[in-house]
């Protein structure tokens, strides 16, 4: 298979997703359907510009488009407590914090009870970690423990109004 092989594949999976012919699909694209037929079929490669707007128009990722993830959206779905955690996870890349003793002064306050347990589970695991009485394969195990816990639909009863950010708290205005 050539490298555009997969791009090929899955703009015809796209398109007969969206339920849409070969001529209305490339007027969105932005070609004649001749043009989206060789796109389809590998005998022709669309431009980099065509690419990123088809995954923009139609709510995709490049990555997926590309064949470099099975992710299709380009956006993730929050629909569980472990998307939420995960979410924090990759924002602490990024961004490192660690969770305060209490969520009552925090700048960002969640009011779900069940997500506020989670996150207290989690700040026993980094106090655990930061003061060496586990070590990071532990915490690790802990973590994956915790997302297991917690992969469960987000119950909007509990949520009441999902979260609070107190601005006077913040260190800038």
């Amino acid at each position: 298979m050539g490298d555009f092989a997969i791009l090929a594949k899955r703009i015809k999976e796209l398109r007969t997703s969206l339920n849409l012919t070969q001529k209305q699909f490339a007027e969105i694209v932005g070609c004649t359907s001749a043009t989206l037929s060789a796109y389809e079929n590998g005998a022709k490669s669309p431009s980099l510009e065509i690419v990123k707007g088809i995954a923009e128009k139609c709510g995709v990722s490049i990555d997926w488009l590309c064949g470099l993830s099975d992710e299709k959206n380009s956006h993730k779905n929050i629909e569980t407590y472990s998307d939420v955690l995960e979410l924090l996870f990759e924002i602490s890349e990024v961004l490192p914090f660690d969770l305060p003793d209490d969520y009552t002064g925090n700048v960002i306050h969640f009011k779900s009870f069940v997500f506020r347990r989670y996150l207290e589970d989690l700040r026993k695991y980094q106090d655990l970690l930061h003061t060496k009485m586990i070590d990071d394969d532990i915490f690790q195990a802990c973590i994956e423990k915790l997302l297991r816990e917690s992969n469960r639909k987000i119950d909007s009863s509990d949520a009441q109004g999902g979260f609070m950010i107190n601005m006077d708290e913040l260190p800038f205005k």
